[in-house]
């Protein structure tokens, strides 16, 4: 069983230099030819059986890796089309992915329990089902006898089955501070809290509202940019090792090439505002100054 397709298309795309001014061509350009290299040991990954737990494991960082594989092309797109907060969302999926993808390789025995998260899943969207009686759940409603929901609620219980965690897969690879930095700020572009608000939005010296903008961000885009090509980087090393392909030195130089990079973007500073955007949203204005505002009656 093999890889088969190419997923997004990524030819025609804009110069990121010009669409994002303040962006870095060279690291974009690294960033698609990571994609590009991911593209081209497909052919080498390939899983003969599924019996074994070692199979098993093949087959689902394959998958997984797939996965990433159009996140991360996602992220190209959205980088070079000058996207801001679609970014933020996309790179906060590649990490959930990331997490899966890195227990998967790192543990067999994750992936049981993993798998298992769906019966958990199952059960709250009957539950969920049970609360309505329009036609979106009637046949639902209608198929999940009380003996079915029972049989699974039971199974739940004598397995130990636990709900997908996000933060039990980051902590399990070493990814807690990482999953309570970035992972927790990056929700906001998800679910569009207030503080996603923030960044449409210019504010005086008092924390006021003075004009709303829509345009890119180079800073983020730098920084987003760098960090798919980072964890992706490892997710690569990660799937040669399960293979056996002997992936280092190559992913290495891409390193290496991403390090040098990282001097002409100045990450550092980039990386800085991490710490200003945790320190604001703990201790800022804007949030204050927004729940000031007139009610809606």
């Amino acid at each position: 069983m093999i890889i088969e397709g190419y997923g997004l298309t990524l030819t025609s795309l804009p110069n990121i230099s010009e669409s994002v001014p303040g962006a870095n061509l060279k690291q974009h350009d690294l960033l698609l030819e990571l994609i590009a290299f991911a593209e081209s040991i497909f052919p080498e990954l390939n899983v003969e059986g599924q019996e074994t737990l070692e199979e098993q494991q093949k087959l689902l960082a394959l998958v997984t890796l797939v996965r990433l594989q159009e996140v991360v092309q996602a992220i190209a797109i959205l980088a070079a089309h000058g996207a801001r907060e679609e970014l933020k969302s996309n790179f906060r999926i590649f990490l959930d992915a990331y997490w899966v993808h890195a227990n998967i390789c790192n543990d067999v025995e994750f992936i049981g329990p993993y798998l298992r998260t769906d019966d958990k899943a199952r059960l709250k969207l009957l539950n969920s089902a049970k609360q309505h009686s329009g036609p979106v759940f009637h046949k639902v409603n209608e198929l999940a006898t009380p003996e079915l929901k029972g049989e699974l609620e039971q199974r739940i219980k004598d397995e130990g089955i636990l709900e997908f965690q996000s933060q039990r897969n980051a902590q399990n690879v070493g990814c807690g501070e990482i999953y309570n930095s970035m992972f927790r700020l990056w929700s906001a572009s998800v679910h569009t809290t207030p503080r996603c608000l923030e960044n449409y939005i210019q504010i005086d010296d008092d924390g006021k509202p003075t004009s709303i903008t829509h345009r890119p961000d180079p800073k983020a885009t730098n920084q987003l940019v760098y960090d798919a090509i980072h964890f992706f980087i490892k997710s690569l090393s990660g799937t040669g090792e399960v293979f056996d392909l002997g992936l280092a030195v190559k992913l290495d130089d891409f390193e290496n090439r991403l390090e040098a990079v990282q001097k002409d973007v100045n990450l550092s500073q980039d990386r800085a505002s991490i710490v200003t955007h945790i320190l604001d949203t703990i201790f800022g204005l804007f949030g204050y100054q927004l729940a000031k505002l007139p009610k809606h009656r």
